[in-house]
């Protein structure tokens, strides 16, 4: 039996590992940075996994990325290099959205990738969220549905299919899944909030997106103990049923620390229990040795009868629709035209310039500083991207923790005081009212969702690039900074 085609897995390389995922049956491959860095690592990494499918008579394999925009992007590449959901939202204009659904599309049709596990759908619930954040299109659910159906016509029209997450809402929840188990806060208003984040799903159904992925967060209202991934209330019960799905549930990687957590890190139980569950197809990163084990265990649970016959071919019929669907999307990209990579360029260098926010009420911007000066980047973490696009300008980052932002301030002539994500609002204000009366210039740089200046802070300058992004921040500092 085929078992492998209930699996979507990422590749620690093309050559020992894909050729045992290829001999596995596996059709389904998720590419990460490891494989997927530019277009040249990922054309290769394409064409070597579709000749191993060819060599063992598999069939063509499919092939899907992680490319929401902002800082979930697999795919490095400068041409797109878009704003984060959350910034685009801020235009107000989902013409835009699916403008750059197409783009995006259109470049990883044009490497051979035929699925975007994008858009996300999660309303931010929570500013506080560490996982979310900018990747939501917002706080508004009529916003976020309409925003997000949008990223799906765009890649829609560059035959690319579109992936619904993380139903039923990772807005409700403040933690990362990837590093910790997750939890809805069950508040007086949980139910009612529940509802609404809902709209962006049943907006995407109705609009036929053709694979929907569960979150890792659990929702003890609806199932007390295991997250939604592994709950048939949610995924059978309320995404089938109520709002009439009939797509593919494709679960969330399933090594993050959320999913293995419920099972005591048993990979192989948590593939089983999320299959029984109503996830059609069980992603799992790049990870051999533990995707050796999930696929034993998945094999000795249908030869036990415990994943039932009924089970197995309800789930291959929809992957079966899914693959023929991508397939029909090869072959009528063939005949279309696909935007270029100048095209692609120059919209994501000039959407990064139109989301920068800047509040300078006493016109000091931009600052003067000289070649190789020195910028001092007091932050929670430091940031390798900002340090990275500060040294493309000539000059010197120095990173500091807050508690450590006068110890600093003689090797910066400015001071760029980073609010991320999550934001930390309390550690900003305490930095700001130490560094007050001091003799250097400050800049507050907001990466996140805090996109105005913070209360009682209304006269520093305050800059909002929407992204953690390369070339978000060059957009940004080009605002901030004046090398002469």
């Amino acid at each position: 039996m085929r078992l492998g085609e209930f699996f979507f897995l990422g590749l620690e390389d093309v050559s020992a590992h894909a050729d045992w995922a290829v001999k596995k049956c596996v059709r389904l491959f998720l590419l990460f940075s490891n494989l997927a860095l530019d277009a040249r690592t990922l054309e290769r990494s394409v064409d070597a996994v579709q000749c191993m499918s060819a060599q063992h008579g598999v069939g063509p394999a499919i092939f899907g990325v992680d490319q929401e925009g902002g800082v979930v992007r697999r795919i490095k590449e400068p041409e797109i290099d878009f704003p984060s959901a959350f910034a685009l939202a801020s235009l107000g204009k989902p013409e835009i959205v699916e403008e750059v659904g197409w783009l995006t599309g259109g470049y990883l049709r044009e490497h051979g990738v035929d699925i975007d596990l994008a858009p996300v759908a999660d309303t931010l619930f929570w500013p506080e969220d560490e996982a979310i954040a900018t990747r939501s299109f917002g706080s508004d659910p009529k916003v976020v549905a309409e925003m997000a159906v949008a990223f799906l016509e765009g890649l829609n029209r560059a035959f690319v299919l579109g992936a619904a997450k993380h139903f039923p809402g990772h807005g409700h929840a403040f933690m990362d899944t990837h590093l910790h188990p997750s939890l809805a806060p069950q508040d007086e208003d949980f139910l009612g909030r529940f509802q609404r984040g809902l709209w962006p799903f049943r907006a995407l159904v109705a609009s036929g997106v053709p694979m929907v992925i569960p979150s890792h967060v659990r929702y003890p209202a609806y199932n007390p103990d295991l997250p939604a991934t592994f709950s048939q209330t949610l995924l059978n019960g309320l995404l089938r049923e109520t709002l009439g799905f009939q797509g593919v549930v494709l679960s969330d990687d399933l090594l993050m620390q959320a999913a293995l957590a419920p099972f005591q890190g048993d990979i192989a139980e948590a593939a089983v229990r999320a299959f029984l569950a109503g996830c059609d197809v069980l992603t799992i990163g790049p990870d051999k040795g533990r995707q050796v084990l999930a696929m034993n265990g998945f094999s000795l649970a249908v030869q036990s009868g415990r994943i039932p016959a009924r089970r197995l071919k309800e789930a291959r019929a929809r992957i079966g629709r899914l693959v023929s669907g991508a397939l029909l999307n090869r072959a009528l990209s063939a005949k279309a035209t696909l935007p270029s990579a100048q095209r692609r360029f120059g919209v994501a260098r000039r959407l990064s310039r139109s989301v920068v926010r800047v509040s300078d009420p006493c016109a000091h911007l931009p600052f003067l500083i000289p070649p190789k000066g020195r910028v001092l980047v007091v932050e929670a973490e430091p940031s390798e991207v900002l340090s990275g696009v500060l040294y493309q300008k000539g000059l010197e980052p120095v990173s500091v923790g807050f508690h450590r932002a006068k110890d600093g301030m003689e090797r910066g002539q400015v001071v760029l005081v980073r609010i991320g994500t999550p934001p930390q609002t309390q550690e900003v204000r305490r930095c700001l009212e130490a560094l007050e009366g001091s003799p250097v210039r400050i800049c507050v740089l907001s990466t996140g969702v805090i996109s105005r200046p913070l209360p009682g802070f209304e006269g520093e300058v305050f800059v909002w690039a929407g992204s953690l992004t390369p070339t978000a921040l060059d957009a940004t500092l080009e605002r901030v900074l004046k090398v002469s």
